[in-house]
């Protein structure tokens, strides 16, 4: 008998050991959608300007759509933050995405001297950045947000190109 308690520890301490393993991943899961969301939250607003006036629909249906999404995924949740980061809850939001986005407009104009000529340029430095701001564009018309939603997807990528030459040329 002595050695069946063993065994039920063991197998305890396996089944704790894998749900914290689940729960970690799935936390980690969580983690990493809502800085994808709230990292497009703070492209559209950087860029806002860029994003109305090439016609594409105003910046506010993307950011309205992504900040849906914000809401959506953090539900009744609290996500403690680390690292001076403020805690994201949905009644936090408004308190969170200006944090955020010093933070975010920091890391997308970080860029690096990508043509090696020992400099970085202006459009080096927020190559990233713009990369980031049309992804997130082109992610909310595949959801059906603005006038590029539909089937056709090369007219589709015909205006993340114009979109990605739009902000290299006129972006803040």
């Amino acid at each position: 008998m002595g050695g069946c308690s063993g065994d039920t520890t063991k197998a305890d301490d396996q089944a704790g050991a894998r749900a914290a393993a689940v729960r970690a991943a799935e936390d980690a899961k969580l983690a990493e959608q809502l800085d994808h969301i709230v990292r497009c939250l703070s492209a559209i607003k950087w860029q806002a300007g860029a994003i109305s006036s090439r016609r594409i629909g105003d910046a506010a249906l993307y950011a309205g759509f992504f900040r849906k999404d914000l809401e959506k995924l953090l539900g009744g949740r609290q996500v403690l933050g680390g690292h001076g980061e403020p805690v994201l809850s949905r009644a936090r939001i408004d308190a969170y995405l200006p944090w955020a986005y010093a933070r975010d407009v920091a890391d997308f104009t970080r860029g690096e001297d990508a043509d090696g000529d020992g400099e970085v340029s202006r459009e080096e430095q927020r190559a990233a950045g713009y990369r980031i701001v049309v992804s997130c564009v082109q992610e909310a018309a595949q959801h059906g947000i603005g006038p590029l939603a539909g089937k056709d997807k090369v007219a589709q990528w015909q205006a993340m190109l114009g979109l990605r030459e739009h902000l290299r040329r006129f972006g803040s």
